[in-house]
């Protein structure tokens, strides 16, 4: 407790160091983990840290500066009193006050998977769009001001493809506990309740209320629960009456359409959230700004109805009052800053058609738009990217005016103010560059930026941008000569229409193929205001276009491991390109110590060569061999290293009492830092009774999923049969077998697990799909088995209906690659029929001496009849 008190005082004092003395790393984490579980308030900390245990020394890293929380502050306090109506809502009976926060959240707020700062409340109260995560800690900050006891609970959706985390409360009201989710009362998100397991929608005033005040019995059938021993159990769930009758109770709103103020930095105009409308915001020009509202109100009347730009609400807009209302969007530097996003080479063409598609647009209905750079960008929420920002923009084609961004803006811009058709290629191709070159313009370096921009106006050929260094050498050829076309001094590409047909052209080369771009980078605060940091010497006035005091280059990640964006970076790249980055960042390598294993240049290349290593991952499984009605079977998979066996074990028991491990040899695999761990557990009594998946990413430290079964009273069953297959990089690599059975008195027992580590495997495919089945291939031979792919498996004079009969009857895997093309090939047919005489259903679970593995892959077909009801494919 001390230790948690401690640190609790260190972030709200905001300090960045603290001695804590012999604590353990655990000991730490975990301290760490509840502070900021239990204090919904703290929003300027996302567990940056590093401790050093030899010294005792924990060094925090804040996203906010000092003055920009009190800022927030400010904000959150004026929603609180204003949106939320605080005062009002304590003079309503305690569940009124609950079904008050639960309806207020979802009319007030948006859910977005592209929001920033969506672990927090600043998310939900200043920025109305977040994730389920924000939706939690909101609610828990409003029962706290309320004085009602909630907590945050995690856990997974059923049937999730993405297989995410979900985080919703659990309430206390007159002493009766209830689960609380606010973020699926969203109506956007009825499909996903659905999916999960919710058979009928109670629907209230377009919103969904099977979430509101419901037992542990009822939330379990849409979700499993972590550490659902340690959580007080729900008994009762609201009626249905209750709760139609909380979808009635009344939200008020701020009496005024402008809300809380947004950004401030603007050179023009004000940023104000609109209190009518979740999907506007209020632009609210100052006296004597260099553009008047008019100005700017005018080309957003030319250009409405655009699809590509930013388009105004009449219904909120006063002119005569200095205030132009704007649809509501997430800023791309937004995205690319965000540690969900991750852009690929396809994605990013569609970013630069959507935006020449916008610049016509202007240009049809008479207006020059001359500011093109990466702040002016915005995602709407159907995914179309928009330009906005309307403040240098003219009707005067042939008028010369040095405008725009210089790290954009096209060298005759530069030198004589003359803006074309030919400028507008220009800047956008130099956006482009700017995301694939990891953040950062051509030539730039700290300190050198006078330099790198003269050899970028001298038309100077461009290197290759970060990004591309690990692509493949075609792609890479065809990168570089699209760079020459719009950026020599010949300049090949002249029209917008012409870039896009070049950029439709290399994005239908890569067929099926796509290439992740852009994901993590490093975080680090930008002050606009401050001359000293990238905001400054790299954007100059550009990020007075966003809606924020401070623009992130890079928002802090949304997982609770405090290291793993910038090892996700560290994962994505080269030694050399980590360099660069890190001087673009305006810091040198020496200066990364508060991220943990960071402390100097040597050090951080060293741990980075580490991460190419292969290492020897063994996977384990704990569960209890017996287990009674009435109760929750748990079964817990770690992945771990040898050196951590130890202390893996020990989690699981603090996790779940009942795991004990004994006599058990685990499942062995090879990964590499980075590589796709998913876990599949099925559950069978006489038929399946569960099949749920989750996912691990390896980072060089154990890492651990759950499953959570709830055992009715009426099961029929005396004994569960599970499965659990291991898939690395959608390669099924293993499986771990055990049974447990179902009694009165559970005895501490441990199961029998079986491991299995698939040794010969057969895989099944039709030739045309032999580009996407090579990098199933690939990741077998990673694993360093024994694999039958034809391409690399036959020989000159094999016969095939031998060879490939054989190999199976030898095989223990049999992965079986289904397409339109594969339901066609005769080949297949055979190789899928001599298969199933080894495997279930023909034979029993048990007794199979073949494990089929189906995957449906593009062009996706219709599943064989005598399959579909007893295999789950997987989707690639």
């Amino acid at each position: 407790m001390a230790l948690y008190e401690t640190i609790e005082q260190v972030i709200r004092q905001h300090k960045n160091n603290v001695i804590v003395g012999q604590a353990t790393p655990h000991e730490v984490r975990n301290a760490i983990r509840w502070v900021m579980r239990n204090n919904p308030d703290i929003f300027w900390f996302a567990h940056q840290y590093h401790f050093d245990e030899e010294t005792g020394v924990i060094q925090l890293h804040y996203t906010f500066s000092k003055e920009r929380v009190e800022s927030i502050r400010q904000s959150i306090d004026d929603v609180i009193r204003n949106d939320f109506c605080l005062d009002h809502v304590k003079t309503l009976k305690v569940h009124e006050q609950v079904s008050y926060i639960y309806k207020w959240l979802v009319t007030y707020c948006n859910y977005n998977i592209n929001s920033a700062y969506n672990q927090n409340i600043y998310s939900v109260f200043v920025r109305r769009n977040t994730v389920c995560t924000g939706y939690a800690k909101a609610a828990q900050y409003l029962f706290n001001l309320l004085g009602i006891e909630s907590r945050l609970v995690f856990g997974r959706l059923h049937n999730d493809k993405s297989d995410g985390r979900h985080c919703w409360n659990i309430v206390n009201i007159d002493g009766m506990h209830y689960h609380f989710d606010a973020c699926l009362g969203d109506s956007t998100l009825d499909a996903i309740a659905q999916i999960s397991g919710v058979q009928h929608l109670i629907k209230c005033d377009g919103i969904n209320l099977n979430f509101l005040c419901v037992s542990t019995c009822e939330i379990l059938k849409s979700r499993n629960i972590e550490d659902i021993d340690s959580l007080p159990y729900c008994e009762h769930s609201w009626s249905i009456s209750l709760r139609e009758a909380a979808g009635q109770i009344a939200v008020k709103r701020r009496k005024s359409i402008q809300g809380c103020l947004l950004s401030d930095i603007g050179s023009s105009a004000d940023i104000f959230q609109c209190a009518k409308d979740k999907h506007t915001i209020l632009k609210v020009f100052r006296p004597n700004s260099k553009t008047t509202c008019a100005e700017e109100y005018s080309y957003m009347l030319k250009t409405k109805g655009c699809q590509h730009m930013l388009q105004c609400h009449e219904q909120y807009t006063d002119i005569p009052h200095d205030t132009i209302a704007i649809e509501q969007s997430t800023p791309l530097l937004d995205l690319l800053c965000s540690s969900y996003y991750k852009l690929s080479l396809k994605g990013l063409i569609k970013i630069a058609i959507d935006i020449a598609m916008a610049w016509n647009e202007c240009r049809e209905r008479g207006v020059l738009y001359r500011d093109i750079h990466i702040c002016n960008i915005y995602r709407a929420n159907d995914g179309t990217f928009k330009l906005g920002d309307y403040g240098s923009c003219t009707t005067d084609f042939s008028r010369k005016e040095i405008v725009g961004n210089q790290w954009f803006m096209a060298p005759e811009t530069y030198s004589s103010g003359i803006f074309n058709e030919t400028s507008a290629v220009y800047s956008l191709s130099m956006i482009m560059y700017f995301i694939l070159n990891g953040l950062q313009p051509a030539f730039y370096q700290r300190g050198k930026e006078e330099e790198a921009l003269r050899k970028r106006i001298k038309g100077s050929d461009l290197p290759l941008p970060i990004e591309c260094q690990n692509l493949p050498s075609d792609v890479n050829i065809k990168i570089a000569s699209f760079f020459n076309k719009v950026s020599s001094e010949e300049r090949i590409i002249k029209r917008m229409d012409e870039l896009m047909s070049e950029l439709e052209i290399m994005r239908d080369s890569f067929g099926n193929l796509d290439y992740i771009i852009h994901q993590y980078v490093i975080c680090q605060e930008l002050n606009p205001h401050d001359s000293n940091t990238l905001a400054n010497t790299l954007f100059d006035s550009t990020l007075n276009n966003t809606i924020e005091n401070n623009a992130d280059i890079a928002i802090s990640t949304n997982t609770q491991n405090p290291i793993s964006h910038v090892d996700s970076y560290i994962n994505r790249t080269t030694v050399d390109s980590v360099e660069r980055f890190a001087r673009t960042m305006a810091f040198d390598l020496p200066c990364f110590t508060f991220f943990p294993g960071i402390m100097q240049k040597k050090s951080f290349l060293k741990r980075w060569r580490d991460k190419l290593k292969s290492h020897e991952v063994y996977s384990s499984i704990f569960a209890p061999a017996e287990i009674s009605r009435k109760t929750f079977f748990q079964i817990q998979v770690y992945l771990h290293l040898l050196s951590d066996t130890e202390k893996v074990i020990n989690l699981a028991v603090e996790s779940d009492r009942k795991a004990v491990r004994r006599d058990y040899i685990p499942l062995s695999l090879k990964l590499k830092y980075g590589d796709k761990v998913d876990i599949k557990i099925s559950i069978y009594g006489k038929e399946r009774l569960m099949c749920e998946q989750n996912t691990l990413i390896w980072q060089c430290s154990f890492a651990k999923c759950s499953f959570v079964y709830y055992i009715h009273e009426d099961l029929k069953e005396d004994e569960l049969y599970c499965v659990t297959n291991v898939f690395v990089n959608h390669a099924l690599i293993g499986e771990m077998k055990f049974t447990s059975h179902i009694v009165d008195y559970p005895r501490n027992f441990n199961p029998e697990i079986i491991s299995h580590h698939f040794n010969k495997i057969f895989i099944s495919y039709a030739h045309q799909d032999a580009p996407k089945i090579k990098l199933i291939a690939l990741a077998y031979k990673a694993q360093g088995v024994d694999y039958f792919y034809d391409r690399d498996s036959l020989k000159p004079g094999d016969v095939y209906d031998e060879k490939i009969f054989d190999y199976i009857n030898r095989s223990d895997l049999f992965v079986l690659c289904w397409s339109k093309n594969a339901a066609a090939s005769e080949y297949v047919a055979k190789e899928r029929g001599w298969a199933m005489l080894r495997a279930y259903p023909q034979r029993s679970l048990k007794d199979a001496t073949l494990k089929i593995c189906p995957v449906s892959i593009e062009p996706r077909a219709e599943l064989p009849s005598d399959m579909k009801d007893v295999y789950n494919f997987e989707i690639i």
